[in-house]
């Protein structure tokens, strides 16, 4: 039941999964300003979700 190859496979798994998040999360702050531009987004609505992304929310 503790299998030293299931547990490394395991948080070798979600490690790969916080460092995916983290990197999604942190490169949709860079893509606000086209998203402001294209409309998608006011300026007042883009600060409230570049707040809740970087506060993890």
């Amino acid at each position: 039941m503790n299998d030293p190859a299931l547990t490394k496979l395991s948080f070798a798994g979600l490690s790969a999964t916080f460092v995916g998040n983290g990197v999604g999360r942190f490169a949709y702050i860079a893509l606000m300003p086209a998203l402001i531009g294209a409309g998608w987004f006011t300026k007042s609505e883009a600060s409230y979700l570049g707040v809740a992304t970087l506060a993890g929310l």
